[in-house]
């Protein structure tokens, strides 16, 4: 099974035995796994969210905040962390709830752990794909900063197609003045051409 080994998963439940169980089938894929017997505990801890490639693993039934309202916490708070539910309880309408809500699994113990691996696993790799999504459109953005208003303008309407002597018309400007513009747009953008530019400021979407 690929592994990604700077990803973390953090597993809640107010068992020890599980915490330890888990703990050991989790690091040995490469993992790092941190445990709370409380969803609290977690929350204390949430400063670190959102650094690496992260996920949770959450039982349902846990003493004060419940796997339920720790979900609904996260979506309060604009947290996106996938979490994969275990119970010892086969509760169907809870389990629809929770998977509505953005769930990666609900698995009722005793679950195949291949099965939770393979959540894991899913989960952790989707989160580093956002990832190096967002650094990237963090790193176009930074770029943007350096272009001026009229280059920003400009830009805009490469994107869109337009041909030097449509932007030229549009702005009533020379096209040699556009010219320049687009040369100094693409070195600022580090792109060699309109085509690689195009390709990158649809990576922001």
């Amino acid at each position: 099974m690929k592994k990604t080994n700077n990803g973390i998963v953090y597993v809640v439940d107010d068992d020890p035995q599980v915490l330890k169980v888990l703990t050991m089938l989790i690091s040995a894929v490469g993992y790092q796994v941190k445990t709370y017997t409380t969803a609290e505990e977690l929350i204390a801890d949430s400063n670190q969210f959102g650094q690496r490639p992260e996920c949770v693993v959450l039982d349902l039934c846990l003493p004060g905040m419940d796997g339920v309202n720790f979900q609904q916490w996260l979506k309060d708070e604009c947290i996106e962390i996938p979490i994969i539910f275990i119970s010892g309880f086969g509760d169907i309408p809870t389990a629809v709830e929770v998977m509505k809500l953005g769930a990666i699994d609900f698995l009722e113990k005793p679950f195949k752990r291949i099965e939770l691996l393979r959540q894991v696993h899913a989960a952790l790799d989707k989160q580093t794909d956002q990832l190096a999504k967002q650094r990237q459109s963090q790193d176009i953005s930074e770029r943007l900063t350096f272009l001026t208003e009229r280059e920003r303008e400009i830009l805009k309407w490469m994107v869109a197609g337009e041909t030097i002597k449509e932007i030229a018309s549009r702005f009533e400007i020379g096209t040699r003045t556009v010219s320049k513009h687009q040369i100094r747009i693409l070195a600022k953008m580090e792109v060699d051409n309109v085509v690689e530019l195009v390709h990158l400021m649809q990576n922001m979407d």
